[in-house]
């Protein structure tokens, strides 16, 4: 974070080297830079005691500021030197639990408003995202409501959401009533998108002239076509670009008007760039894991047989949608070069894509090549993931949105299951993994697909090595680092947006 906390005291009692109170004040919280609590210049009051059985030292603390510290050297050297005079475990504790509080009290003064047009709970990997985001911008403080319309979705009628998606209840959901004309999804052309869009941004413009202390809030959503709206109500609005639209150009200064863009890739922001984009408005967080839901302890045999697995094969398995660009077809054509005690498993995918992907690949299924289990709650995925012996990224390399611009949570998901993965050698999935932590293959190759399965099963010292730096590399993108960025930018920028 670059930051230091400083201790501004009114009495110091110390002996030799703590003689020196602005020596002292610095070391005493040195670890907190270590903990990362944002530059800021705002105080905090309170009070705590520490104490040192080898300098017998106590530090009253009145009030508290946090100062920059941008040399990494520095901070590296005052962990070290508390590490080593600090005598008691309860000496740690306290310092991290000021850290904590003080890092919390601020990014409280923070609140968010995250709009989204979307059926939540919903089948697709959008409404994982969405939660996740919210639930680790709360958890570190920040103020967050999720505006939804009230649009039905009837698989899920009566689930609680919070439950659903394994989230702690720590943000406010606030469903604003919108009519959902499901009569017309039997109409073509997307006449259904265009008519409940309508009526959303009819709800949604009620909700926000009556909203109260908007000037308080900063505007964050996914969904483009509401930055115009949302830029009529407010200066502080952040889209998170997750791919662009055929029409970029006409949306082009309604992003130059946002306060700042959070793409999910390096290529996203490049084509941003490319548009017109100015370069410093654009910050890039990749989707994320919650590793701590991969700390299972249950063989696998025992997750197999927990949920209906083959257990007399090895199991190559996807996880997630059916869509094209995804390359599922490819990784099912795969199958077919496979040896009969190989069975590709394809975890995901809405009824209809299930209905038409049955149908192209009947005779895969019949011969035991393949096995669709359909969806499955996002909590039970972790399992299925350690459950394997290869996990498949199959990525088509024939779409921009699949060759640059996605950040598939199942790549995360994949890597801290700890299981060997065969993955597109794509641009995309490149900015995130390497000949290190993964096999790389010929995005649309079902040919070079299977080769490089058949290497990894038969391989496993090595393929088990990438495996396990791959689960170590998962560390660097959990959901509370990327927020911890996110939130970062969005003071920046918030600041910038004032100013001008």
């Amino acid at each position: 974070m670059g930051t230091s906390l400083a201790l501004s005291t009114h009495q110091i009692v110390a002996e030799d080297s703590f003689k020196h109170e602005n020596f002292a004040q610095d070391r005493v919280l040195g670890l907190a830079a270590t903990e990362g609590v944002g530059e800021r210049r705002d105080d905090f009051a309170g009070s705590f005691t520490l104490q040192n059985s080898s300098y017998g030292r106590r530090v009253a603390e009145e009030k508290t500021s946090v100062i920059g510290r941008q040399d990494e050297k520095e901070r590296q050297g005052v962990a070290f030197f508390v590490l080593k005079h600090a005598a008691s475990l309860e000496f740690f504790e306290e310092v991290f639990l000021f850290v904590k509080k003080a890092k919390i009290s601020y990014n409280e003064a923070m609140k968010i408003c995250y709009i989204s047009n979307s059926r939540i709970p919903t089948e697709k990997a959008h409404g994982i995202q969405i939660m996740k985001t919210c639930e680790a911008l709360a958890e570190d403080g920040v103020g967050v409501e999720l505006v939804l319309p009230s649009r039905k979705n009837r698989p899920f009628k009566g689930v609680d959401i919070f439950s659903f998606y394994d989230v702690a209840e720590n943000f406010k959901i606030k469903k604003i009533w919108s009519c959902d004309p499901t009569w017309l999804m039997r109409v073509p052309n997307g006449i259904y998108i265009k008519v409940q869009l309508l009526f959303f941004l009819f709800s949604l413009f009620i909700f926000l002239l009556y909203k109260r202390n908007k000037k308080d809030y900063i505007f964050y959503t996914r969904d483009e076509y509401l930055l115009p709206m949302l830029l009529n109500f407010s200066r502080k609005v952040f889209w998170e670009a997750h791919s662009l639209p055929q029409n970029s150009k006409k949306y082009l200064r309604f992003w130059q008007r946002c306060a700042g863009i959070v793409a999910i890739t390096q290529g996203l922001k490049k084509d941003l760039i490319n548009l017109g984009m100015a370069e410093n408005k654009i910050m890039v967080a990749p989707d994320a894991v919650d590793v701590a839901k991969f700390q299972i302890t249950n063989s696998k045999l025992q997750i197999r047989e927990k949920l209906n697995l083959p257990v007399d094969k090895k199991i190559v398995m996807y996880t997630g949608h059916l869509y094209g660009w995804k390359g599922v077809q490819t990784l099912a054509e795969a199958a077919e070069f496979l040896d009969k005690d190989i069975i590709v498993v394809f975890v995901g995918g809405t009824d209809f894509d299930l209905d038409n992907f049955k149908n192209k690949n009947n005779k895969l299924i019949e011969n035991g090549k393949i096995l669709l289990l359909g969806q499955r709650p996002p909590k039970e995925v972790p399992e299925f993931l350690v459950a394997t012996d290869c996990l498949a990224l199959p990525n088509s390399g024939k779409e921009d949105r699949s060759e640059k611009h996605t950040s598939p949570m199942k790549l995360f998901e994949y890597m801290a299951a700890g299981k060997p993965i065969v993955a597109s050698d794509l641009p995309s999935i490149r900015e995130v993994l390497n000949e290190n932590n993964v096999t790389f293959f010929k995005a649309d190759s079902a040919d070079d697909l299977a080769e490089k399965i058949k290497q990894v099963l038969e391989n496993q010292e090595p393929a088990q090595r990438r495996a396990t730096q791959a689960k170590e590399d998962a560390k660097n993108y959990t959901w509370q680092k990327r927020v911890e960025k996110i939130i970062s930018f969005l003071k920046n920028e918030k600041n910038n947006t004032h100013q001008t």
